[in-house]
């Protein structure tokens, strides 16, 4: 057989029916296609159960010509042939990564810089569900992209919360319509798969895909009312495999074990399926852990993760520094407060709501101190899903967005001895006795070191309300002596924080701090 493939776009090749009697338990087909092509880069990919054959998945890497085989995992061959492969658009640029530069930072794999910006809707796949082919994904999702966000994390599956327990509203969607496998959640046969539910996935999936947004997908969770498959049972492995085989090949997929990691206490057999997933994945995707300090502080657990995600309500700066002394991978805190409904605090679906002024001075914090940040509303986060809401904390995100997507946030590092006084909070970009460029999220006014002066630097402050910029002026700081000199920068708004971004100036000379 001959394909023809595009450059970084997913398809697939199915055994026609060749391969229906190797499936094992039902789901979990005995096949993997090879591909070998240019510069002789080979490798092997799985195969998984479709509604009528198995079929392997996947998105090749360069263009030119490559050959494939369709096996049998015990050896026999079900078919061969050739793919050209041509050039083709991918909107991730192969998919997110590790910065070979800084491996805190992420970076897309053609090379490009990204700050990751997420955005927790655990039922999202359930509009899918219940308005199949609608598209309503896709709307909901260009709506959250106008809004600068470019990921979104989701339940692969969940089903009721105790907080809103059963469909209570047309709005709620827990439980979902759809089950992944055979039977009921309350009475399931974990040796048949649901095929409305896979191919419902498969849309969710290409919609995110094609609208360009990550999707960091959780296996699991444990808190949800679901009835998973026996931990290291072959329907669990079969679940895991099938997920990892059906959408590698989208260069938009993150890996997570499980929303809340920490519920599962056999940390081996969460290790062991991370290991798998990384065995199965011949595409390379980035794989976490939800909130599970027991994984991170595992010796090992660099080698079968690349990232950590965290929730952290308090501690939003000190835990980002003291993880990053820890570990050489990026942070993300992907849960530090819920924007509550346009009615206030008490307008929540969830029992806590904060005010969008209160998630958008969290988020600053998280970004000024070297993590990345994301966002909930509690309309969205859980099976309550008002899609079409536009909530004031999406225009603050958006100027955030705007405001480190610009900033070539890999070469800056946390720099808290540079913020002398009061909360505030620091980037700082080269040496922070001298910095190149210091970004400072500022409450009410901030004392640095007196070679941060306006001398040395030119400089521009955010309203992180309005977006509104305003130059640096010598009005907006003053100098003060008590024992040695310090700059104190004002914020000029009528605002509680803002952020000001400093440059050094062309030819100012090196001056480092003696205290620094």
């Amino acid at each position: 057989m001959h394909y023809d493939a595009r450059l970084g776009v997913p398809f697939e090749i199915s055994t026609r029916g060749s391969a229906k009697t190797s499936l094992k338990n039902g789901l979990r087909p005995g096949i993997h296609g090879t591909f070998s092509g240019p510069r002789e880069v080979a490798f092997d990919v799985p195969g998984f159960v479709g509604r009528e054959t198995a079929m392997v998945r996947v998105t090749l890497p360069t263009t030119g010509s490559w050959r494939y085989r369709i096996s049998l995992d015990e050896g026999a061959l079900l078919e061969e042939g050739s793919i050209e492969c041509s050039p083709g658009t991918d909107l991730f640029g192969g998919g997110l990564a590790i910065d070979p530069n800084n491996s805190q930072r992420f970076i897309l794999k053609d090379g490009r810089p990204v700050f990751l910006l997420s955005y927790e809707s655990d039922w999202l796949w359930a509009l899918e569900a219940a308005y199949p082919k609608e598209n309503r994904i896709a709307s909901f999702l260009r709506r959250i992209k106008e809004a600068g966000f470019n990921a979104v994390m989701m339940n692969c599956y969940a089903h009721d919360t105790t907080w809103s327990p059963g469909n209570r509203t047309a709005r709620d969607f827990g439980p979902p319509p759809l089950f992944p496998w055979g039977g009921t959640n309350d009475s399931p046969d974990f040796d048949t798969l649901n095929h409305d539910f896979w191919e419902c996935m498969d849309r969710v999936v290409e919609q995110f895909w094609r609208e360009g947004v990550f999707l960091h997908l959780f296996f699991k969770v444990y808190n949800k009312s679901v009835n998973w498959p026996d931990p290291d049972s072959p329907a669990d492995e079969a679940y895991f495999h099938h997920i990892v085989a059906r959408y590698q090949a989208y260069s938009c997929m993150i890996w997570d074990f499980a929303k809340e990691t920490y519920y599962e206490i056999d940390k081996s057999y969460v290790r062991r399926r991370m290991e798998q997933i990384g065995q199965w994945d011949a595409h390379n995707r980035l794989r976490t852990v939800h909130d599970d300090l027991a994984i991170y502080n595992d010796p090992d657990a660099e080698t079968f993760l690349e990232f950590q995600t965290v929730q952290q309500h308090h501690d939003f700066h000190s835990s980002v520094v003291l993880e990053h002394r820890n570990h050489q991978w990026p942070y993300v805190n992907s849960e530090f407060g819920y924007e509550c409904g346009p009615g206030g605090t008490t307008d929540v679906t969830y029992g806590v709501g904060q005010t969008p002024q209160e998630l958008i001075r969290r988020a600053y914090v998280v970004a000024c101190s070297g993590g990345y940040p994301a966002y909930y509303y509690s309309y969205t986060a859980w099976d309550i899903i008002h899609e079409g809401d536009t909530p004031p904390g999406y225009r603050f995100f958006r100027i955030l967005a705007d405001f480190f997507g610009a900033l070539d946030y890999a070469s800056f590092a946390p720099a808290p001895e540079l913020c002398l006084w009061r909360s505030s909070f620091c980037l700082a970009k080269g040496d922070p006795s001298n910095p190149g460029e210091a970004v400072f999220f500022i409450d009410f006014h901030v004392l640095t070191p007196q070679q941060l002066s306006p001398e040395r630097y030119t400089g521009e402050w955010l309203n992180i309300y309005t977006g509104e910029r305003q130059r640096l002026d010598e009005e907006s700081s003053s100098q003060c002596v008590d024992r040695r000199e310090y700059t104190i920068y004002t914020i000029p708004f009528s605002t509680p924080f803002a952020v000001l971004h400093l440059t050094r100036r062309a030819g100012a000379a090196d001056v480092a701090h003696p205290n620094l």
